[in-house]
């Protein structure tokens, strides 16, 4: 204000220019105008001291790193971050873990198969003298000619099926990665260990699967009988029922884990019960044929086990998808019932909530009373969101003001320490727990998988002094707007980052109907400072979409073990067929119609079929129902797809093994009786 200056204050200048008009108590001045920079802005010498002097005095005691200074490796800090990055290797071959134990299950039954189908072999050649040893070198010798063959082609099959995924994922699939840039890569070394693991692991199964057969007696080796008693598998019931009627009812720790656990047992109580179920001869009077699932009780619970597994697999992964149709408008969402996100490269130096603000950035605001801005100071850093896949040491820092959230009850906690005694998890950030030492809340998503953290562990920020700043994870918001920023209060902030004068990120809430209206305005008045405005569901959409492609992409692995899973059911009902040729022989010979016989064998797979479904469906329903539950939206209709899909595919595979073995097959082999 010019008109401050008076025609003294001129005469002063012209004469003594920045000279102090008075000089007082250095330690008086300290305490008025000190403060985290320094108490000093300038150091007064005698006449007799040299410039080499002072030069030489002050050489060692000004220490760069206390104003803040820092000496960063790039190269080394971004190669540290691309080692750290997310291990695709590690997070394909875990989502293909329903495929590769569905292929070892299929090597079981094709290897059990074999061997049956040769048992009366193995019982001659043991009835003339040869020993277990020479018997299973035989047969390893024959099968590891094959596994050798056919670990070879898997090495050049599994090269083209990475080239398949790279493809998917810089196209279809870029949500998961938000990048189009991966590029496939093979080093001879990876390829040996692909092909010695699979070739070790399939010489194993056949190893176990010969020994378990070669000790039989020969009467167990002609009637193949094995396997644990009706008895033992009712103990197993019984005691698996129990622990997950404990696990319900107790529901210890995470009610979502809990859950699941009750989820699991419950799939582990119906294959048992199942299991307990068919070994009861009283069986048969449901259906006479079912004496033999009675006698060979495996070769049902087989097929019920690989659609259960599947469906389980499946449906799991489909409830868990994020919903964008569930009311974001609520407080408790991760939205926090705000309509819109705004960042800017210039901070906003002015409260946006009062009138010297909407002056300042010309905001109409008695136009819109119903207008409410959360601002947030931020100390930069590298993004810690799902949308980054490099490995992050220093994400950004949100200084905020938690009483509105507090008070509103904004967002929600998928965790938060318990050594706090607060009313609301946003309260902590205003404690201070000890020197130097302050409480931060991270989403958890960040937490777990960007940080690798959990609730209580410490961050170490470097504070503009120099000084370290820990920052103890009081809380973990589950998927929120906030994901890549570690949030304080805005208190501390002012105090470690005193330099930081005006808020980037802003909140805002208001009349949802003119939330169109409000991004608008908001963009032309604010385009000065570099301001991009987005809708808060659309960034949270944005981090949601990383998450449900990569529950795409389970499902589509998931869904390839389905189909593994229904072949393998129709190579059951090949190798059951095949083992009870006899018994359909003689009841053809009985008087029994290809009819009767046909309807038989179909009556007894639906059964299976329907068992495996009830298993695998009932069970994920329920180790996934808080995450149903959760969303305003249940993704019912895909729940319904998978099933009617399953059931569509298993009734398929039924129907033409049916009736490829039974039209003719019987005839030739009653022709050979």
């Amino acid at each position: 204000d010019m008109k401050k200056i008076r025609d003294k204050d001129e005469e002063y200048w012209s004469k003594h220019k920045g000279t102090p008009k008075a000089f007082i108590n250095y330690e008086t001045g300290r305490k008025l105008w000190g403060n985290n920079f320094g108490s000093a802005t300038a150091i007064r010498f005698p006449d007799n001291i040299t410039d080499r002097d002072i030069i030489r005095r002050l050489t060692g005691q000004i220490d760069p790193f206390s104003t803040g200074f820092r000496i960063v490796n790039l190269h080394e800090n971004a190669v540290e971050a691309a080692k750290k990055s997310v291990d695709f290797s590690s997070l394909f071959l875990s989502l293909s873990f329903f495929i590769i134990l569905s292929s070892l299950t299929l090597l079981v039954l094709l290897v059990s198969t074999h061997i049956e189908t040769r048992r009366v072999q193995i019982s001659t050649i043991k009835a003339l003298g040869f020993t277990n040893k020479s018997i299973g070198s035989l047969f390893l010798l024959e099968s590891g000619l094959i596994t050798f063959t056919g670990s070879f082609v898997g090495i050049f099959t599994g090269i083209l099926f990475n080239k398949i995924i790279i493809r998917s994922l810089n196209s279809v699939w870029i949500g998961a990665v938000q990048t189009d840039t991966l590029k496939s890569f093979f080093d001879i070394y990876s390829m040996i260990a692909s092909f010695l693991i699979t070739f070790l692991l399939v010489m194993i199964v056949l190893l176990i699967i010969l020994r378990r057969r070669l000790k039989l007696s020969v009467a167990k080796q002609k009637t193949g009988k094995t396997g644990l008693s009706g008895k033992k598998i009712g103990r197993l019931f019984y005691a698996s029922a129990l622990i997950g009627a404990a696990s319900f009812l107790l529901r210890p720790g995470s009610a979502t884990i809990s859950w699941f656990i009750s989820g699991v047992l419950l799939f582990l109580i119906f294959i048992l019960f199942f299991r307990y179920l068919i070994s009861q001869k009283n069986l048969k009077n449901l259906n006479p044929s079912w004496s033999y699932y009675a006698y060979f009780p495996s070769r049902a619970i087989t097929p019920i086990l690989f659609l259960a597994a599947g469906m389980f697999i499946v449906i799991i992964t489909g409830a868990n998808r994020k919903s964008f149709n569930a009311n974001t408008s609520s407080r408790e969402s991760g939205t926090g019932g705000y309509l819109l996100w705004g960042e800017t490269a210039t901070p906003l130096l002015y409260d946006l909530n009062n009138q010297k603000g909407w002056n300042e950035y010309d905001i109409p605001g008695n136009e819109f009373p119903e207008l409410l801005f959360i601002q947030a100071k931020r100390v930069n850093g590298d993004d810690a969101s799902c949308l980054n896949l490099n490995s992050v040491a220093s994400p950004p820092i949100l200084g905020i003001d938690p009483a509105h959230f507090s008070a509103n009850g904004s967002f929600s906690f998928a965790s938060e320490i318990k050594d706090i005694e607060v009313e609301n998890p946003w309260d902590a950030l205003k404690l201070h727990p000890g020197v130097r030492t302050i409480y931060g809340i991270v989403d958890q998503t960040v937490l777990q998988w960007s940080l690798y953290k959990k609730i209580g562990d410490t961050l170490v920020f470097a504070t503009e002094s120099g000084e370290s700043l820990n920052v103890i994870i009081s809380a973990g918001l589950k998927s929120s707007v906030f994901q890549g920023h570690i949030l304080i209060g805005q208190d501390n902030l002012d105090y470690y980052y005193p330099s930081i004068s005006g808020s980037n990120i802003f909140l805002v809430d208001g009349n949802i109907d003119n939330i169109a209206v409000y991004r608008d305005l908001l963009g032309e008045k604010l385009s000065a400072f570099g301001t991009e405005i987005s809708f808060s569901y659309d960034r949270l959409a944005s981090f949601n979409e990383v998450t449900n492609t990569y529950l795409t992409v389970f499902m589509t692995l998931g869904g390839l073990g389905m189909i593994m899973g229904v072949l393998g059911m129709g190579f059951v009902l090949l190798r059951n067929f095949n083992l009870r040729r006899k018994e359909y022989v003689l009841q053809l010979v009985s008087g029994f119609t290809l009819r009767s016989i046909r309807a038989s064998i179909l009556r007894e797979h639906l059964l299976i079929l329907l068992a495996g479904i009830i298993a695998g469906s009932v069970s994920a329903l329920v180790a996934t129902l808080p995450s149903l539950l959760s969303n305003a939206q249940i993704p019912l209709g895909l729940i319904l797809v998978i099933i009617t899909c399953v059931v569509a595919a298993g009734l398929i595979t039924i129907i033409i093994s049916v009736n490829q073995l039974v039209n003719g097959t019987l005839i030739k082999s009653l022709r050979k009786v």
